[in-house]
């Protein structure tokens, strides 16, 4: 508090925080992020702020920049780069994703539902980006996205459904930390707390095909990004 009141005493046009909250406990750091967000949002001030926290991150930022070795990857506001992640590394530092690797059945436009050939059988899933066939994807599923049943669901065109094993069940208060063996993979899921499931039960997956998203399996910088917008 005191390092950030010497920097802003002489009302700078821009400030610049790097990794400020990383050494404060669980608690006072959740109080900062709520003071930051209100005084940078009172002052006016420009303010780009460093970080390896992804809570940071999207509560704190209009705009957030993916950097990857060097390289901005992805550009967009917080709710764009979570919910429409436009690469594996964007998918994976912001947030937890369950990934199932692929090929594309047949090219798509952007926006599109795309069918993906995994080892899992076929899954229907959003495009964020132009494929072609036979390219190289993920399929990446947020865990708060997997629906976890021990009945299985109705046929259905809108959800992408596998049967899994429940292999640990974690308590957390809100939520059920789930990891489910699905074939030769781990699968991640938040489940509400009142279900009841155990160790060793079968169960079934439900992915809808809007909170699948297709991301390439090479990273590409979002210059590259651009140019396939623009083409």
């Amino acid at each position: 508090r005191l390092a950030l009141a010497r920097a802003l005493v002489n009302e700078p046009k821009a400030l610049l925080l790097d990794e400020p909250l990383s050494n404060l406990d669980a608690k006072l750091r959740e109080q900062m992020r709520i003071e930051l967000k209100q005084l940078t949002t009172a002052l006016g001030i420009t303010t780009v702020f460093v970080t390896h926290d992804q809570i940071e991150a999207l509560t704190l930022s209009d705009q957030i920049a993916v950097m990857d070795n060097g390289h901005i990857v992805q550009l967009g506001t917080p709710k764009e780069i979570y919910e429409a992640p436009r690469n594996r590394f964007a998918a994976e530092f912001i947030g937890l994703a369950n990934f199932f690797d692929g090929t594309v059945v047949k090219a798509v436009a952007p926006g599109a539902v795309a069918q993906v050939q995994t080892r899992h059988g076929v899954f229907r899933c959003t495009s964020v980006e132009q494929m072609d066939t036979g390219e190289a994807v993920s399929v990446a599923v947020r865990p708060e996205n997997v629906l976890v049943s021990r009945e299985e669901p109705s046929a259905t065109n809108d959800a992408n459904v596998l049967t899994g094993r429940v292999a640990s069940v974690v308590f957390l208060g809100d939520a059920l930390d789930c990891y489910l063996e699905v074939g030769d993979i781990l699968v991640r899921a938040d489940v509400h707390p009142s279900a009841e499931l155990k160790e060793n039960d079968t169960v079934f997956l439900s992915m809808s095909v809007s909170a699948s998203r297709v991301v390439p399996s090479r990273n590409i910088s979002a210059t590259e990004a651009a140019k396939r917008d623009s083409a």
